[in-house]
Formats: structure tokens, C-alpha cells, sequence
């Protein structure tokens, strides 16, 4: 990932209970990801190979993937669905090439392969493909097997962020 320099970081607790981190890392400026090339070589929102990666298929599709949500997708009570819209903003658009930009998240790769997975089980069984994928490290996805949603934000949206996520506070008291 490269030398961090700085990181900040705060621990909330979902409705159910479960921990859930909000993390910042600092790059030092030799390491930060300023190329399409660079954010590539860390971050994917595809599928990898079934054929040539299963084990990280089979996590990327048990733990990476948004749940298809609206009306759209027989999910309209969804939990991200505000004013009948995902407010996670998937379904994404397909992207032939990552791009950076310096004013917001990188708009990651997500080639249209024409595969698409069916996730879920029963009656709640869906059909997904790389729209659907949220991004992620392969190299996290497989050592913590567990969903690590990883960004890359070089701008001023870092500074939004801190203050929305990582300093917004607690919302449970123990007693």
C-alpha cells in the first residue's frame, strides 16, 4: 500500500451491534496513487476470474457486493433506498478505464464483460455483475475475509469525510 504517514480512525456500532470502522490513511507523498495505473494496482470494483482466482471470486461475491436494491429489483424497502433512489449509488456505471480525478472519489474501473452472478439465496436471489461489486483491496478482501470497502480520495473530499464519518461521534451509550 505504500509508507502511511498519518491515519485517523473511529469505531461506531451498527443497529444491530456490530463494530464498524471508519479509517483514513495518509499517504506519503512518494506512494500516493496519482496515476489510473497506481489505484488499479490496489483497488478493484470487478469480478476477478473465476477461473484463475476462485477463492477471491467467491469472496468478492459473498461479501462485495451491494445487494441490487429499488423498485427495480423487487427490494424497494431497502435500507440505502432514499426518496426511491440507492444512496450508495448503485447501480454504478460501467467504466472500460479507471480515472482519477482531483476533486472527488477515482471513478474505478468496471468493464461491461456480459457475466453476470447470481447472488443470494431462495426467493431473495439476484442477478450481478460489476455494477453491482463495491470497491475493494484484493489483498485485504483475502487476509481479513471480511467487507473492507477501500477508496481513493486525493481532494478536498478527504477533509468531508473526516468530518461526516471519522468525527460525527457516537450514537449508543453502555450502561
Amino acid at each position: 500500500m505504500g509508507r502511511a504517514v498519518a491515519r485517523v480512525w473511529t469505531i461506531e456500532f451498527q443497529k444491530r451491534g456490530l463494530p464498524h470502522m471508519h479509517m483514513i490513511i495518509f499517504l506519503h507523498p512518494d506512494d500516493k496513487l496519482c496515476t489510473p495505473e497506481d489505484v488499479d494496482s490496489l483497488l478493484s470494483a470487478e469480478f476477478p476470474d473465476k477461473e484463475t482466482q476462485p477463492d477471491l471470486f467467491e469472496l468478492v461475491k459473498s461479501l462485495m457486493v451491494h445487494t441490487p436494491c429499488g423498485n427495480d429489483h423487487n427490494n424497494p424497502n431497502s435500507p440505502c433506498i432514499v426518496n426511491d433512489k440507492c444512496s450508495k449509488g448503485f447501480p454504478k456505471q460501467f467504466h472500460d478505464q479507471t480515472t482519477v480525478n482531483t476533486d472527488s472519489y477515482s471513478n474505478l474501473r468496471r468493464r461491461d464483460t456480459g457475466k453476470t452472478y447470481t447472488v443470494g439465496q431462495g426467493a431473495s436471489q439476484q442477478e450481478v455483475d460489476n455494477r453491482w461489486v463495491v470497491a475493494y483491496c484484493a489483498y485485504f478482501l483475502w487476509k481479513y475475509r471480511c467487507h473492507i470497502n477501500v477508496e481513493c480520495v486525493a481532494s478536498i473530499k478527504a477533509i468531508k469525510y473526516i468530518y461526516k464519518y471519522v468525527y460525527k461521534g457516537h450514537d449508543r451509550t453502555t450502561m
